[in-house]
């Protein structure tokens, strides 16, 4: 090799070298501008983000100042309006002071006492303050019934039947029960209540 081809080949080799160092710094720069353009779209959407946050924020916050506002309107139209009621009564001669409220009665009901009469016969009475409809008594078979005990279509306050029961050492329950309705088409009620001792006999 002479000293010309010497010269061409040490040329050839800085080309190369230059290129190659040419190519990494491109790729460099191309890396550099990708990761900026990434860094730039991650912020983008973060500030979106907070910006809907923020506008939905600033929707409910207004949603909730119209709705308080609208209720303060109702009351104020609502006590306007019972002020002219009430105007209106006092001028038409009535004194607001005489009015008042009236509470509903108390829902009357039916109520039973059970007691022994005399000898055989016990009494059943009506203590309440309605009536009873439909009154039925019954017990256990094993309880000695003097005959069939009397249905009783309507039983008033205050009013009662008499019947007769006998418990003897065969009676496996003295309970008596009483079914009524609080109205002629109401509902079946039911009342227990065990038979009173009765006085020894003489």
């Amino acid at each position: 090799m002479d000293v010309d081809d010497a010269i061409v080949a040490v040329s050839m080799a800085d080309v190369w070298i230059q290129a190659t160092i040419a190519l990494v710094t491109l790729g460099g720069i191309i890396a550099s501008i990708w990761i900026a353009r990434s860094g730039q779209k991650n912020d983008l959407k973060l500030a979106k983000g907070e910006a809907d946050r923020a506008e939905r924020a600033d929707a409910a916050s207004q949603a909730a100042s119209e709705r308080s506002e609208a209720a303060s309107r109702l009351t104020i139209d609502t006590m306007t309006r019972i002020a002219d009621a009430l105007d209106k009564l006092a001028s038409d001669g009535i004194n607001v002071g005489d009015l008042h409220v009236l509470s509903a009665p108390a829902p009357t009901k039916v109520s039973w006492s059970l007691t022994h009469f005399q000898g055989d016969m016990y009494l059943l009475e009506n203590t309440g303050e309605a009536s009873a409809f439909d009154v039925v008594l019954s017990a256990d078979e094993t309880m000695l019934q003097g005959g069939e005990w009397q249905r009783e279509g309507e039983l008033k306050p205050g009013e009662g039947i008499q019947f007769m029961a006998v418990r003897t050492m065969g009676t496996r329950d003295s309970t008596i029960t009483v079914q009524w309705r609080n109205a002629p088409e109401g509902e079946e009620q039911t009342w227990r209540y065990p038979l009173p001792p009765r006085p020894p006999r003489r």
